[in-house]
């Protein structure tokens, strides 16, 4: 199938096939962007030690893309099960944990979030970071991951924050503005002035409407953090150069992680320990 016609998780897969060389480069470089999920990486990786207390046991990392998590994970003696709906992806992976001596611990696979064709309660940790923006529905994969993580086990998951400090400072990008954008932009399409929207489109979300959603997955939220704060724009025009964009990155970054207000959760990306319910039982909405 052409990437001018797939649709939904084809589309997502074609778009990650394309651009498994620049996930790669994202774990390995120094540019602002890259920092940003490295420090998401350095967060989950914190998370899942508390998780181990010292005890790794049998973990599912769902959309391993490049496999620098998964190498980590293999790394602190998890045995992992990794899978991601692109091939480029699971490849990269597999060459990955093979150079670094850790093949006996991970067993790498293509597989679809939605559809986890995994046993129930298996799983003393499952990972899914960067998945909930590119699925279709993340009830469905909350749900999935619930059903396969046992009773008393973690989950460590992230979504792109839809109240991110960024965007709200840029008129263009306010969420608030987001009904009369839609509007004008269907209107500017229809005429042909605007490119059709992208096929594969990243979906955001707010931190409450993802604690939510885990409640009624059957999880309790243990640990919240957010990271990155770049870029900042004015009508999507970038507003600094790489090094000053570092810095502010980083400075807000501290105070982020200092827990000051608008900060403390106004940043690019939302990262969640949770632990699923002794009893299984998912919890009220």
């Amino acid at each position: 199938m052409t990437r001018s016609r797939a649709t939904g998780t084809e589309a997502v897969r074609d778009l990650f096939d394309a651009t498994a060389q620049h996930w790669r480069q994202v774990y390995e470089v120094g540019t602002t962007e890259a920092r940003i999920y490295q420090r998401r990486q350095m967060v989950a990786v914190e998370m899942t030690r508390h998780a181990a207390a010292g005890a790794p046991g049998r973990a599912l990392e769902v959309g391993c893309g490049a496999g620098a998590m998964t190498e980590q994970l293999a790394s602190d003696a998890w045995r992992v099960d990794a899978i991601d709906l692109s091939e480029a992806m699971v490849d990269q992976t597999r060459r990955r944990v093979e150079a670094a001596g850790l093949a006996e611990r991970v067993c790498v696979a293509v597989g679809d979030a939605e559809h986890l064709d995994r046993p129930a309660g298996h799983y003393d940790l499952c990972i899914a970071l960067g998945v909930l923006p590119w699925v279709a529905d993340p009830r469905r994969v909350l749900a999935e991951l619930a059903r396969v993580t046992r009773p008393g086990g973690w989950l460590v998951v992230t979504s792109d924050n839809q109240l991110r400090l960024t965007h709200l400072v840029d008129p263009a990008l306010n969420p608030v503005f987001r009904p009369l954008r839609r509007i004008l932009g269907g209107l500017l399409r229809g005429i042909g002035v605007r490119r059709p929207l992208p096929l594969a489109q990243e979906r955001r979300y707010r931190a409450r409407t993802v604690d939510r959603m885990l409640r009624s997955a059957g999880f309790e939220v243990v640990m919240r953090r957010t990271t990155g704060f770049w870029p900042f724009t004015l009508f999507e025009r970038q507003l600094f150069g790489e090094q000053r964009a570092l810095q502010i990155d980083e400075r807000l970054q501290r105070w982020a992680d200092g827990s000051v207000p608008l900060l403390r959760g106004g940043g690019n990306h939302y990262v969640v320990l949770a632990r699923r319910s002794a009893s299984g039982c998912p919890g009220r909405r």
